[in-house]
């Protein structure tokens, strides 16, 4: 399990993004989705949570554990990303 960084002292900073990220955040939703369409999203994201949950077996989609991490690490960006576009 992945423990945020509690030294941040302002709680809805960026940890992921870039500075050029945080000056445009668009480029990070933009980028996300030129990699994955929003069905094989949905479907990644399934994947990750119900066998973090469910199983210790390899998923449907063959993700291994690497990829399922970089996957969640992307999330984290476009959720930043998107809080940025919402505040």
């Amino acid at each position: 399990m992945r423990h945020t960084n509690k030294s941040v002292i302002a709680l809805n900073t960026p940890l992921r993004l870039t500075p050029d990220q945080i000056e445009a955040p668009e480029a990070v939703v933009t980028d996300f989705f030129s990699n994955l369409s929003l069905d094989e999203t949905r479907e990644i994201l399934w994947e990750a949570f119900s066998r973090a949950l469910c199983t210790e077996e390899e998923g449907e989609r063959g993700l291994s554990h690497r990829e399922l991490l970089y996957f969640h690490q992307e999330i984290e960006a476009l959720i930043e990303a998107a809080f940025l576009l919402k505040h």
